[in-house]
């Protein structure tokens, strides 16, 4: 079972870091895979026992879809769903993490 969350700004990846020291997998989803490469790597040595990643861009109904069935088949079922999006006037940044408590 998974609990999902998006994470991008520093409150929701140090949110995801504090699943991982819980003992949490996480799968994690942006559409920058090498900031969630990091974040992964992060999480893992922080002591989340499984932590995949899974590029996403959510403006794409497909890649949100994909993300979840993907996530699903690997962790099982999903316990929580939480998400975050943000603006700027430079970018727009996504990162999902899912959680397997």
């Amino acid at each position: 079972m998974f609990n999902a969350l998006t994470v991008f700004c520093r409150f929701c990846k140090y949110l995801a870091y504090e699943y991982a020291r819980r003992g949490a997998c996480l799968a994690l989803s942006a559409r920058r895979e090498e900031r969630l490469r990091a974040v992964a790597d992060k999480a893992r040595e922080l002591g989340s026992p499984d932590v995949i990643v899974i590029a996403t861009d959510i403006s794409m109904v497909e890649d949100c879809e994909r993300f979840v069935n993907e996530a699903m088949n690997h962790f099982g079922k999903c316990k929580d769903l939480l998400s975050s999006f943000r603006l700027s006037l430079r970018a727009r940044f996504f990162i999902q993490v899912v959680v397997l408590l």
